[in-house]
């Protein structure tokens, strides 16, 4: 594989054919939640990764709810089987999410909730009612959301207590570059620097369908299960590295071991996305 720093155009098809794979995601990220509990149904419908640093185990936000990797099978966290749509973790034990409640108090959309107890139980944080995050970012007390309900960009300096708007814009992902900085995977298949003072299209990097940062820089996976990384501190060059199986549906990339999760499986890379082994 031609592992050249590129500075790349889509062509107009191309776009098309990534528009077209964005479609199928959206489609699918409506469906309706299943009951059946068996791994095959859940894998269908993942919407995060994260890894709790309490135990460094990886938790599969679904469409059914929270589940926990342990070994090549999932085990479901606690008792609820809340609609997870966006997922981030905060700290050891300690979870944000949003989406749409299953039974409970929680409000129609959650808005932010966020979970003390690795997953076992939710409580309401804010825009209850108002907002459902389908792509959330987390590092420290920043927070970068995407709403589906508005189609803005959100971010929160306080832990998720309030939001600001940043742009009104539709997301497959989103990713704080810094405090004040979030990089957005478009649904347009174009990459999106945002901050306080406006937006700066990257059109000359790869369509990409989620989004993560690494010890190397910056990490994306294609709709084609193609894996991208991006050393620059910039995000407007990169470079190709292995391909996933499937359509794509989440990343975490961990400092010793990368995850993502595709229409066929929970896959795990030990050599920063260059080769990929499905392990569930």
């Amino acid at each position: 594989m031609d592992r050249a720093t590129v500075m790349r155009t889509s062509t107009p098809s191309g776009r098309s054919i990534l528009t077209a794979a964005l479609l199928i995601l959206l489609l699918g990220a409506c469906a309706e939640p299943q009951a059946d509990d068996a791994p095959a149904a859940v894998l269908g419908h993942v919407h995060g990764l994260g890894l709790n640093p309490g135990d460094d185990r990886l938790h599969v936000a679904t469409h059914n709810g929270l589940f926990v990797l342990e070994g090549r099978e999932l085990r479901r966290v606690g008792e609820n089987t809340h609609d997870l749509m966006g997922f981030g973790v905060v700290g050891e034990d300690r979870f944000v999410a949003s989406g749409h409640p299953v039974g409970g108090s929680l409000p129609e959309p959650m808005g932010l909730v966020q979970s003390t107890d690795a997953g076992a139980t939710w409580e309401q944080v804010s825009l209850g009612g108002e907002a459902d995050l389908h792509s959330l970012d987390v590092d420290g007390d920043t927070i970068a959301a995407h709403d589906s309900v508005g189609g803005r960009i959100l971010i929160s300096a306080d832990g998720g207590q309030t939001f600001d708007t940043l742009a009104e814009m539709d997301a497959l992902d989103v990713l704080l570059l810094d405090s004040e900085t979030i990089l957005v995977a478009g649904v347009d298949g174009v990459l999106t620097r945002l901050d306080a003072d406006g937006s700066q299209s990257l059109s000359e990097a790869p369509g990409l369908v989620n989004v993560d940062r690494a010890a190397l820089g910056y990490v994306g996976v294609g709709p084609d299960g193609q894996v991208w990384t991006s050393t620059d501190g910039d995000a407007r060059t990169w470079t190709t590295r292995g391909r996933l199986d499937g359509m794509p549906a989440a990343l975490e990339t961990g400092e010793d071991r990368w995850y993502a999760a595709t229409s066929t499986g929970i896959h795990a890379s030990d050599d920063q996305g260059v080769s990929w082994e499905r392990i569930s």
